[in-house]
C-alpha cells in the first residue's frame, strides 16, 4: 500500500500528497479512517492527474467511482458534516 496524506477532498474525488507519484489512469482503493472510531471507507477510484507538490513529495488526483456503494453514502455525509462543522477529525 502507498501511505498517503489529503490535501483537498470533495464527494467527486480526492487530492493526495504521497512519496511517488501514480501513472494517469491508474485504478485505485483508496482507504479513509473517519476518525470517529467507526470502519474504514474504501471508495474506488481512479488517477486522472499527478503533479510534483511543494514538498519532495507527489500529488495525485483521484476521481471517485460512483457506484452507489455504502463507502460512498458514508464519505458523502461525513464531508458534509465537514461543510457544516468546519472541522476534520482523524487521518487518512
Amino acid at each position: 500500500p502507498l501511505r498517503a496524506q489529503t490535501a483537498d477532498m470533495a464527494t467527486s474525488g480526492v487530492a493526495l500528497e504521497t512519496d511517488e507519484p501514480l501513472p494517469d489512469g491508474t485504478r485505485v482503493s483508496v482507504v479513509l479512517d473517519p476518525g470517529d472510531g467507526s470502519e474504514e471507507l474504501v471508495i474506488a477510484g481512479t488517477v486522472m492527474w499527478h503533479r510534483a507538490s511543494d514538498s519532495d513529495n507527489a500529488e495525485v488526483g483521484i476521481e471517485f467511482e460512483k457506484d452507489g456503494s455504502a463507502d460512498m453514502k458514508r464519505l458523502r455525509q461525513l464531508i458534509r458534516g465537514v461543510k457544516l462543522s468546519g472541522e476534520i477529525h482523524g487521518k487518512t
